[in-house]
């Protein structure tokens, strides 16, 4: 005697000569053994039509086309990108942006010779923000299916997978009168760190981390809201063939994204294919670069005597510091994309 089927389950389609000889002859072998491997699965995200308990395939054309199947939208994703620490100098050693930048020695000193010469030539960036890694794009299955009563396709999208903006570390040099050791004359002294310009490193730290996520949300968090507003759970338009109706989805998604960023040219650079859709946003996160390529986190230092035995260097800023002045929507661009 045949188990009872648990709710939303439906039995394995069992072999029905005559059903499946005239789906061979419709749409071919390869094609029918994917199909009959949807149906066996039973489960209703993989595939629109049943087999019924005669093993005969239910028309799909009964349902309403173009209406969208009641889900739940899905809880936001963990936010896992870093916001800005105050941090000892050893803390940034060999980290950051750029790899020209390092405040060298140890936890407890800070070797001023190095600094001073870079400073020298452009400035010197007393924090890091690293671009972000373990991130990935939203993806979907367009839910192909056949309707054997009208010899179409149609497909109901599914979403598979959300967005993930990844983590990452960010950093400043914490205010304080840091002990400091100079190379060149080997003699002590001290570097410091004052409270107006520790506010204004954590301020450029977070610039980066803005960045960061405003590149996410031009890109994979867009693509996500398109995906879970106007194309999953969507039942779309029959076509004659395969490719011809997952074209109904593909054309929704770049459509929806063309309003979503404002701009064709926007969309089209995003693309609609998901395997692209994290390397955009890696993309668009480099561009914050621009900040330090164009010497806007520069910082300066000045030395002043304090007695006969030791020595102070205060971090300034430069001509060229421009924090606070230029927003995420001025830097990443998707016009400076290669």
């Amino acid at each position: 005697m045949a188990a009872a089927l648990g709710p939303g389950r439906v039995p394995r389609a069992p072999a029905h000569p005559a059903a499946l000889a005239q789906l061979q002859r419709r749409v071919g072998n390869r094609a029918t053994a994917t199909i009959m491997a949807r149906w066996n699965r039973g489960t209703t995200d993989d595939t629109g039509s049943w087999p019924s308990a005669s093993g005969a395939p239910e028309p799909a054309a009964a349902r309403p086309r173009g209406a969208a199947t009641a889900r739940p939208r899905p809880a936001p994703p963990v936010d896992r990108l870093g916001t800005p620490r105050a941090v000892p100098p050893g803390a940034l050693t060999g980290a950051g942006q750029d790899s020209a930048f390092m405040i060298v020695s140890n936890s407890q000193a800070v070797g001023l010779d190095w600094l001073r010469n870079r400073s020298r030539t452009r400035g010197m960036e007393i924090g890091v923000t690293t671009p972000p890694v373990g991130s990935q794009a939203p993806d979907y299955d367009p839910g192909i299916t056949w309707d054997p009563a009208t010899n179409m396709w149609y497909c109901r999208p599914v979403l598979l997978r959300q967005h993930d903006r990844g983590r990452n570390e960010s950093g400043y040099l914490r205010a304080g009168d840091h002990e400091t050791t100079d190379m060149r004359t080997n003699r002590s002294g001290y570097l410091v760190m004052s409270d107006a310009m520790a506010v204004l490193a954590r301020q450029g730290e977070m610039e980066h981390v803005n960045d960061i996520r405003y590149a996410g949300d031009i890109s994979i968090v867009a693509a996500e809201d398109v995906l879970v507003n106007h194309v999953c759970g969507q039942v779309f338009p029959a076509a004659a063939t395969q490719t011809a109706a997952e074209q109904y989805v593909i054309d929704t998604i770049g459509r929806r994204l063309t309003q979503s960023l404002g701009s064709r040219a926007r969309a089209k650079k995003l693309g609609t294919d998901p395997m692209m859709w994290n390397d955009r946003y890696r993309g668009l996160c480099e561009l914050s670069r621009k900040r330090d390529i164009r010497h806007w986190h520069d910082f300066d230092l000045v030395k002043t005597a304090k007695g006969s035995m030791a020595q102070v260097t205060r971090v300034v800023t430069t001509n060229d510091t421009a924090i606070n002045q230029h927003p995420s929507n001025q830097v990443i661009l998707y016009r400076d994309l290669p």
